[in-house]
Order: structure tokens, then sequence, then C-alpha cells
């Protein structure tokens, strides 16, 4: 239409690539080929672990791995690493070709709320009390099943405050943390048994705003997306 300007066409670069999706490229892969070589030349195997970053689809992991077998002892474990909602909800697929699974929460959480992480304006986007956060994880867990104790969250949110009784509650063992950060983790539980945090997890899941949730976990004005606040470290320690 007269008037109107062409819409620029973007031009593809590396850098619209993450993950496992880079592997496509030639000089990745002969990167990720020669490392695997080498650890076939050093007969390393047992405690070995290697996890398929995210980026692709089960196809892809299942691909991957069995070329990645076809090279290393059969004692070595090969994970995947799930960030994308619809790998959350086959959480049990990916259990059924991997032999362990890390869920990346900090990407998932970009995700779901379709907020860049990197963007100080966007990040009041990435509310962490979020009840439907939650509802997607506990769907989440559902999906898991039985493999759900050999489920890990890996990022930032079991270390905000407030949140790691949620997951517990909601079933998941375990959890990523700074070492730091772990005794702080910790008394942020102790004393409670498991009953009382599934009977909170349930509370949170029926939550109809973010207000309600951190009122439920006892977090009052807390800045979204931040560890354990300086003022609760002291008066934890202090403790």
């Amino acid at each position: 239409m007269a008037g109107l300007a062409a819409p620029r066409l973007r031009r593809f670069s590396l850098k619209d690539l993450h993950g496992s999706q880079l592997y496509s490229i030639g000089a990745v892969r002969v990167v990720v080929d020669a490392q695997l070589a080498a650890m076939a030349e050093l007969g390393v195997g047992g405690g070995l672990r290697l996890i398929w970053p995210s980026g692709g689809c089960l196809d892809d992991f299942v691909r991957w791995r069995d070329s990645a077998r076809d090279l290393l002892p059969a004692s070595v474990a090969f994970g995947a690493m799930a960030e994308s909602p619809l790998e959350i909800l086959a959480l049990g697929r990916w259990r059924n070709e991997a032999d362990f699974v890390s869920v990346g929460c900090n990407d998932l959480l970009s995700h779901l709320t379709a907020a860049d992480r990197d963007d100080p304006q966007q990040r009041h986007l990435l509310d962490p009390y979020r009840p439907e956060l939650f509802r997607f994880f506990e769907a989440g867990a559902v999906a898991a099943g039985k493999d759900l104790e050999n489920l890990q969250l890996c990022g930032l949110l079991p270390q905000i405050e407030g949140v790691l009784p949620i997951l517990i509650g909601l079933g998941f063992r375990r959890l990523s943390g700074e070492p730091a950060m772990i005794p702080l983790l910790a008394r942020s539980v102790v004393g409670q048994g498991l009953k009382e945090l599934e009977q909170l997890a349930v509370r949170v899941c029926a939550a109809a705003t973010s207000a309600e949730v951190r009122s439920l976990v006892r977090v009052h004005d807390y800045p979204t997306w931040g560890l354990v606040s300086d003022e609760t470290k002291l008066a934890q320690e202090n403790a």
C-alpha cells in the first residue's frame, strides 16, 4: 500500500541460537565431538555424567545421546536440561530417554512471562511469587510422576526467599543453590514437617495473587527475582 514501508527482514545470526541449537553449527559440533573423543581416549567412565543443554526437542536429545554412547563407556550417564514450558509438561517422556533431567528455572521463568531477565525494564514481570508459576510446577510434578524425586531444579528460583518450602511441598527434592546460601535455605524449612509444607503448597497453588502468596510465605515488600535480603540474613545469623 502507498505510504507504508516494506517490513525489514531481520538477519539471522548465531546469537539467535542457544544451547544445543548451536550443535548444528559445524565449528561447534567439531568441538563437541573432539571433547567426546578425548573422554573416550582417556577411558573416562564411572561417575561421569554428561548433560545435554536445552534448545532442542526430545528427538534431538536422543540422536545426540546415541551418537555419544557410541564413543563412551556404557557407565556414563546422559542427562538433559529442560527449560521450555512444553518440555516441562513432557517430563515423563524425557525421563524415559534421559538418565536424569534438570530444569533450568531462570530461562523457564523468562519463557513463562515472556520477559527478558537481562532487561531491567522487564524484571518486574519476573515475579517468582505468582501462584500461576507454582500451579505450572505442580503440573510438571504430575508429568514427572514417580521420577519426580530424581528431577533437579536449577537456577535462582529455589534460593528466593520463601520459595524453597513451596517447592518441597510440591514434591521436588533435588534443588540447586549457592554453597553460601545453604545454611539460610536450611533454616527456612527447619522445624516444618513435610505435611505442613504440602499443605502450604496447596494453599499457594489455590491463591489468586502474588501478594497472597507472599503473605503465605511471610515475605512482604520484597524485590522480585533476588536472593535472601540482607535484613533477613542478619536476623537469621543473630538468631
